[in-house]
């Protein structure tokens, strides 16, 4: 970095600026004769010492300010271009975390909406519940599942109410299939069925077994 209080040398006539040592500056005069002088083109003179003079100063001032703000800027730039690199960064992450949180709403959407509903009664004359039992019922984007995973008995509408009715009769239709089979002749799940109905349901009449 030049020093305002160091010398300057000059290239055909220019003073131009150089880092330098010691209290005065060193000047070399560049000088190119077309055949006149001795000297050939782009020889050097002989090395001489100057003083540096009010004008040089300024100059050098001028100049020291120039490059403080130069690499000032350089800085500036390379923090700019850091910064950016890392928006660039968060802007990757956040649309990958987007992306995910669609499919994921899409995942939740084609699963439904899952809760327990009660049933009392099983909306037919001469079949009445001993207890309310609870049942699953699924809401999709179209169509409304219930279903009473105890038997296996399940029943699809467009709506929960008609899909609740649904599945009542689903439950009163198996049951009186098992009541009307030969135990012999039922497997062990419908068997298991069977009993858990004959538990839950009470028939009027004098066809219940």
């Amino acid at each position: 970095m030049v020093h305002p209080a160091k010398g300057v040398f000059y290239l055909q006539g220019t003073p131009m600026l150089v880092g330098m040592t010691g209290q005065f500056g060193v000047a070399a005069e560049f000088c190119r004769h077309l055949g006149e002088g001795g000297w050939e083109a782009g020889s050097i003179t002989p090395w001489k010492t100057i003083a540096p003079t009010e004008e040089m100063r300024d100059l050098s001032a001028e100049t020291l300010d120039t490059i403080v703000l130069e690499r000032g800027f350089a800085a500036m730039h390379r923090r700019m271009e850091s910064l950016e690199r890392t928006i660039a960064s968060a802007i990757e992450q956040v649309v990958a975390l987007s992306a995910r949180l669609q499919a994921l709403e899409e995942r939740l959407a084609s699963q439904g909406v899952t809760r327990q509903a009660m049933l009392c009664d099983l909306g037919e004359d001469g079949y009445n519940l001993r207890c309310p039992i609870s049942v699953v019922v699924e809401e999709y984007d179209e169509e409304t599942v219930a279903r009473f995973p105890e038997v296996e008995a399940f029943a699809s509408a467009a709506t929960e109410g008609e899909a609740l009715a649904l599945l009542k009769q689903d439950i009163v239709e198996l049951y009186e299939e098992l009541l009307a089979a030969d135990e012999d002749e039922l497997g062990k799940l419908p068997r298991q069925w069977r009993r858990a109905l004959s538990q839950l349901i009470q028939k009027d009449g004098p066809s219940q077994r």
